[in-house]
């Protein structure tokens, strides 16, 4: 999966179907974490690909299709713990393949299903780094509100929930420092987005959900917290080399956010992997497909439209 089906080749003793069975879900799970592919320097596109840089996404693979498929592993760890059936026919990699690329497509792509969460928003730090603790706890979030039966009350707080999500990028650096990397943050961090969308649910503001977690014990560390100093350290100030990496990814985010593409039904960022063209009046009601009657949705939105 991480060489989209073309890497070594361990389903070779598989038999035909399967074979090709395992080299497609392979490819289409690495082009959806991974193109577009991301260039070495400052971000310069809000395009990122869900999963950061694809040359280094073994150990990401690895946690994916076993927090996936429940599989235990040692914290820190990258072998599984004993008991995973031993494969013989292929069967069981393609069942932990087809439930990481169902949950993937729920994440990213253009399916009617997909959230198509940009990873700008739930991915990345301020400086253009890709979280993946940040990635596990959004998609398991995404999961509980499916299974929940809450998709359309996250659709309608989307636009603000995932702006105070851009405001305070800071808050998911903290938590994993606070809490560790891995699956250590994560359940925090799903905390954080529960605690946050609720609170937009119930009509609060950026204001009033800062002045809750300043109460709060449970997320007290994040305050005071502030958007980090984005320079070069003292030495490279005193040298004047200029800004570094993060700092110019940072400053390009921050002033590309305005422009972003907007989803004509939530108002929340659209990514260019989950980009549906929708009919604002539809056809059956009359609409025409002008481009006067056309407008950029998420793949969810599209899918629930009333």
């Amino acid at each position: 999966m991480t060489r989209a089906g073309t890497g070594h080749q361990y389903w070779s003793p598989f038999g035909p179907e399967k074979q090709e069975r395992t080299k497609e879900l392979g490819k289409a799970v690495y082009q959806a974490l991974y193109e577009p592919p991301i260039d070495e320097g400052p971000v310069r596109t809000l395009d990122l690909p869900v999963a950061g840089k694809g040359y280094n996404a073994l150990p990401f693979v690895f946690d994916l299709v076993n927090q996936v498929n429940r599989v235990s592993v040692p914290d820190g760890k990258r072998k599984s713990e004993p008991g995973l059936p031993d494969e013989t026919d292929g069967a069981e990699t393609i069942k932990y393949l087809e439930s990481t690329s169902k949950l993937v497509e729920r994440i990213t792509g253009d399916t009617p299903g997909s959230f198509g969460l940009h990873p700008v928003v739930y991915f990345y730090s301020r400086t253009g780094a890709f979280q993946p603790s940040a990635f596990f706890a959004a998609s398991r979030f995404i999961e509980m509100i499916i299974f929940g039966g809450k998709v359309r009350e996250y659709l309608a707080a989307r636009a603000p929930f995932e702006l105070f999500l851009l405001n305070h990028k800071e808050h998911v650096s903290l938590t994993v420092h606070k809490f560790g990397a891995g699956e250590r943050s994560v359940p925090q961090l799903v905390l954080y987005f529960q605690t946050v969308m609720a609170k937009f649910q119930n009509g609060k503001s950026d204001a009033d959900i800062l002045a809750k977690f300043a109460e709060d014990p449970n997320f007290q560390y994040l305050l005071p917290a502030k958007p980090p100093l984005l320079r070069g350290s003292s030495e490279d100030s005193e040298k004047k080399t200029g800004f570094n990496r993060g700092t110019k990814s940072a400053t390009f985010i921050g002033a590309a956010i305005a422009g972003a593409p907007k989803c004509g039904l939530c108002g929340a960022m659209v990514h260019k992997n989950s980009m549906h063209i929708d009919h604002k009046q539809r056809v059956r009601e009359g609409g025409g497909n002008e481009f006067t009657n056309a407008q950029i949705t998420h793949p969810i939105c599209d899918s629930m439209k009333n």
